[in-house]
């Protein structure tokens, strides 16, 4: 059975802390909740709010961009600041990663 993209975020998100060397315990007093929680979101079995996704920004430097896609932004803007609207995705991953993030999207909305 293929990975959730919870899972795949949980994941991620669990390399990132160890990377740092930051505790359960410390992340899960960032997200203002219990360490058994957090360590429901590592393992994808709880959905990380969008409110999450900003705090480990704010505080940490985490772009949610990679969590959520497993890629870092490394996109400059052209001049003028604008980007295109329209994108070709031509690979099956992109489109299956793309679906899953629209549904996780509907679903934080659904929560919210």
């Amino acid at each position: 059975m293929p990975e959730t993209l919870n899972q795949k975020i949980g994941k991620r998100l669990k390399a990132l802390r160890k990377q740092e060397g930051y505790t359960t315990s410390q992340l899960a007093q960032l997200f203002n909740i219990s360490i058994e929680h957090y360590r429901r979101i590592e393992c994808g079995r709880h959905v990380m709010g969008p409110d999450k996704f900003v705090l480990l920004f704010e505080y940490l430097g985490v772009d949610p961009l990679y969590l959520l896609t497993g890629k870092n932004r490394e996109i400059g803007l052209p001049a003028g600041g604008s980007v295109p609207l329209t994108t070709t995705i031509s690979d099956e991953h992109q489109r299956e990663t793309l679906q899953e993030l629209f549904g996780y999207c509907n679903a934080l909305v659904e929560v919210g």
